[in-house]
């Protein structure tokens, strides 16, 4: 096994991602995620979980012809998890990427100009509803944040509210991937 996933294995059993990170930030929160960002990680586990991980992943999104509850998810997330879920509410709904119109700022336009479409899809359909995108990608926040202030601009532009997850993992030994969430302030 690569030697920075042996380290991140490590750091796992240290300091748990859920709930040293994740949870206090995303317990009791409605949360979203883009069409873009959700078929990566669709992607992601297709290639690398394992059937709990696939039902959990089956648990965390909503699903059109899927009536289960909000409660009997969480519960049933909780039975399939080493960690507490503690409050979170379930499902994440799917919502489209936010696509370029004429009343969005300049600005966006030249910010998500500088992104793949995955990280637009996340960072640009979080900013345009005003909502916080939950990431561990900090080197595409770190750009994102540069573009807002960039010269070429020619103003300071507010850009999205973001939250960098202190600690990152892989999901697959193929490139970097992520999925990031967006949830309600």
């Amino acid at each position: 096994m690569h030697p920075a996933i042996l380290r991140q294995l490590d750091m796992e059993k240290e300091r748990p991602m859920l709930p040293g990170h994740l949870l206090p930030v995303l317990e009791g929160r409605d949360m979203i995620t883009c069409v873009s960002a959700r078929e990566r990680f669709e992607e992601i586990v297709e290639i690398v979980a394992s059937d709990t991980e696939r039902e959990r992943a089956r648990l965390l999104l909503s699903h059109p012809d899927d009536d289960t509850t909000p409660e009997t998810r969480t519960g049933r997330m909780q039975e399939l998890s080493t960690h507490p879920c503690g409050t979170l509410k379930l499902p994440v709904v799917t919502v489209p990427d936010h696509s370029l119109v004429s009343t969005d700022p300049s600005e966006f336009q030249q910010v998500a100009g500088k992104l793949s479409s995955v990280n637009r899809g996340a960072f640009m359909t979080g900013w345009a509803r005003g909502l916080t995108t939950v990431t561990s990608n900090r080197a595409v926040a770190k750009m994102v944040e540069s573009a807002c202030c960039a010269e070429e601009l020619g103003v300071e532009v507010v850009g999205p509210d973001v939250f960098v997850v202190e600690s990152a993992r892989s999901l697959v030994g193929k490139g970097k991937m992520i999925c990031d969430v967006v949830a309600e302030r």
